[in-house]
Order: structure tokens, then C-alpha cells, then sequence
């Protein structure tokens, strides 16, 4: 099925419109070969009838579609496993302690005392899942202490309503346990039931879940993260959406807060807002201090 150019122009702003991700002329194959299976799911006979239907029907059952075939949802539980070594070793631990810290300014508790984690373009939910399971670690081997998994409150979004019913449930096939989980860790926080694996209904239940585009304001929790986890999303956008989202993501970090990015990303020459640390074998950022 041919993609005309202008057909091409007209879905590739759709797209860039409704999700930020940005597509150069070069990768006409690629929207051709994702939304292909779409245009006839859609009641469309080609590209030149899906195109108008964008333009004239912005329902959101499509808006969904559309964005489920062109992205890769590509994750894994502890991927690239050394941001999770710097996030169980050195950012748990200040956790801790500013959680302590707000226990004794906020006597009565509840949200103001919370660590609050955010996990963005979550997909089917490896990452959150995998955040939650070293917080549950981590406050089991704090014997004595009163830090315990209701401390954190974690979050995480995704702009496909199909993929995050996937996280929602916690089940997974064998493959998608094999990436990234020990054995200890499987046989720990899983449950073999068929041909899939159950997480822990603990565990699920410690991530909150909301469909969001990150390219839209997040002021919808009405909270400050402590840590944001934005990985493997600013490749997708042009520079001028990586600012809004980078000043998005200022805007919602506590001033003490830390941001992880993917391995393939920085703030170069996009955003002075940030100022990367190094923990262990992983860059993590943090807000620059003004004044």
C-alpha cells in the first residue's frame, strides 16, 4: 500500500500532534509499515482515506490506535540494570532519611511525608514494577526502623490505555520474566499460573497507574517528585518538544529531586534547568540550584 508524500506530511503531524513523537522524511517506510494494519481496522481503503479521517475525526479510540501502532513499547524488568543499582544504592537510602525528616515536620502523616516516584511512558509496566520491588527490599531489611512500602507512593503513566492494562494486571509470559529477573527475584515476587507469570498482588498494588502524554502539563497529581524515572522517550522527540518536557519535568521535581534518563539521552544544549551527578556506572540529574 503506496504512502503519498502528502499523506505522509499529514499523518506525521497527527502523530508529532497528539503524541510528540517527531518522524523525519527518511522514515516514511516505518509509518507505512506500522499503520498499514490500521488503515483497513479503521474502515479506510488507503493511506489517502486514513489521512482525512485523522484530519476530520479526532476521536479518541483512534488517537489510541494510532499511537499503540507506532510505538515500540519496548521494555524490560531492571533494564540496563546500573540506573536501578544507583536508585536501590544511593537514592533509597536519602529516601530514607527525607522521609523521616517530613514525618517529624508532618506529625499527622499522609501525603506531605511520602517519597513520590514517578515513572513515565511506563508501557506494560517492567520499570514501576521493578521500582517497586527494590523499595519492598530495601524497608525489609530496615529492621527497626519505621520506613516501611506505604512511605513511597509510586507513580506511573503511559499514552497507551491498551499497554497499561497490561501493567495493570502484573501478568506476564515466561520471556518477559526471563529479561531482566533473577531467578531469586522470580520465584520471590511471581507466581507461575499456566503460561504466565503473576506478580505479587503487594507489589501491584504499590504502583498507581494514570494515562498521560508527557508532552501534556502533569499537574494533574498536584505533587513533587522525589524521583523521576523519563528513560528512552526524548529520542523520539524534535528539540523543541524535549524543552517543554524537560521544563515539565523541572516543574514537577522537588529541588532535591533526581531525574534518570535513558543511556542514549541527555540535557545538551536543550535545558539549563539540570546538572548531571554521577552515581556508580549511571548519569542521573538533578535541579540546578539558582541564586
Amino acid at each position: 500500500m503506496d504512502l503519498s508524500s502528502q499523506d505522509f506530511d499529514i499523518i506525521r503531524d497527527y502523530i508529532q500532534r497528539v503524541s510528540g513523537i517527531s518522524f523525519s522524511r527518511e522514515k516514511v517506510y516505518l509509518i507505512q509499515q506500522r499503520l498499514e494494519p490500521l488503515v483497513s481496522a479503521a474502515g479506510c481503503r488507503d493511506f489517502s482515506e486514513l489521512s482525512r479521517k485523522l484530519v476530520h475525526d479526532d476521536s479518541v479510540q483512534l488517537r489510541n490506535d494510532v499511537i499503540l501502532s507506532i510505538t515500540t513499547n519496548e521494555t524490560s524488568f531492571f533494564r540496563d540494570v546500573h540506573p536501578f543499582e544507583a536508585f536501590r544504592t544511593t537514592i533509597l537510602p536519602e529516601l530514607a532519611d527525607r522521609i523521616r525528616r517530613r514525618k517529624a515536620a508532618f506529625p499527622g502523616g499522609g501525603s506531605p511525608t511520602k517519597a513520590h516516584i514517578l515513572s513515565t511512558g511506563a508501557s506494560t509496566g517492567q520499570e514501576p514494577y521493578s521500582i517497586a520491588i527494590l523499595v519492598h527490599e530495601f524497608t525489609a531489611g530496615q529492621s527497626g526502623s519505621n520506613i516501611t512500602p506505604q512511605d513511597f507512593n509510586i507513580l506511573a503513566t503511559d499514552i497507551s490505555k491498551k499497554v497499561l492494562q497490561k501493567a495493570m494486571a502484573g501478568e506476564y509470559t515466561k520471556s518477559e520474566v526471563d529479561r531482566g529477573l533473577s531467578e531469586k527475584r522470580r520465584a520471590a515476587f511471581f507466581t507461575e499460573s499456566g503460561k504466565t507469570w503473576r506478580l505479587r498482588d503487594d507489589i501491584r498494588n504499590m504502583v498507581r497507574w494514570h494515562q498521560l502524554n508527557i508532552i501534556e502539563p502533569y499537574a494533574i497529581f498536584g505533587i513533587k517528585c522525589d524521583v523521576i524515572f523519563c528513560r528512552n522517550m526524548m529520542i523520539y522527540f524534535d528539540d523543541a518538544t524535549k524543552r517543554r518536557v524537560f521544563d515539565t519535568l523541572s516543574r514537577l521535581l522537588t529541588d532535591e529531586g533526581h531525574l534518570f534518563l535513558g543511556a542514549m539521552e541527555n540535557t545538551y544544549m536543550l535545558t539549563d534547568k539540570f546538572e548531571s551527578v554521577r552515581m556508580g556506572d549511571t548519569l542521573v540529574y538533578r535541579k540546578r540550584k539558582t541564586g
